[in-house]
């Protein structure tokens, strides 16, 4: 799975992101933070949002940073994970 563009589609579905996040952790170190502005729980849903900050850097190559904003949805599933 390639790594998705800026403004490109959703990933939609859990199998989707693990996909993503395996094949970028294989190919970069990627430490990330991210401050959250507000954090919501109403049952088994939750959402956050705020900015983040990554330096992605391939092996042997440059790094590049990113800053951007983001937000999370949760569920939480049969197994309350």
């Amino acid at each position: 799975m390639r790594i998705p563009a800026p403004n490109g589609a959703p990933l939609r579905g859990r199998e989707k992101v693990l996909q993503l996040y395996t094949n970028l952790f294989a190919r970069f170190d990627v430490p990330q933070k991210f401050h959250f502005e507000e954090i919501q729980s109403m049952g088994d849903w939750a959402f956050g949002w705020g900015t983040d900050d990554i330096t992605m850097t391939p092996g042997g190559g440059p790094p590049a940073r990113y800053a951007d904003h983001g937000i999370a949805i949760l569920r939480r599933d049969s197994d309350n994970i």
